[in-house]
């Protein structure tokens, strides 16, 4: 995904000078996080620098959305997540 990124464009930065991730904090650390990448450059569109951050899906989630639309299956996704991972 970063390649076609590339290739149409933008520049975009996937580790820091040291080889680490993007790291980013807000709210006095209570929201924390590592970006997949910052882009910083492309087409004049757009504006810079902006977070990417890229995510897949498995198998059943793929066939939930063929069989449900995106929609219901994000939601469906995101319930299950918000249950295991409390904030």
């Amino acid at each position: 995904m970063a390649d076609w990124l590339r290739l149409a464009g933008f520049e975009l930065r996937t580790h820091t000078e040291a080889g680490g991730q993007f790291g980013f904090k807000a709210a006095d650390g209570r929201v924390a996080g590592h970006a997949d990448g910052i882009i910083v450059a492309g087409p004049a569109s757009f504006r810079y620098p902006m977070l990417w951050e890229n995510k897949a899906v498995g198998t059943k989630t793929f066939r939930d959305c063929k069989r449900n639309g995106w929609p219901r299956a994000v939601r469906s996704t995101l319930r299950r997540s918000r249950s295991t991972k409390p904030i």
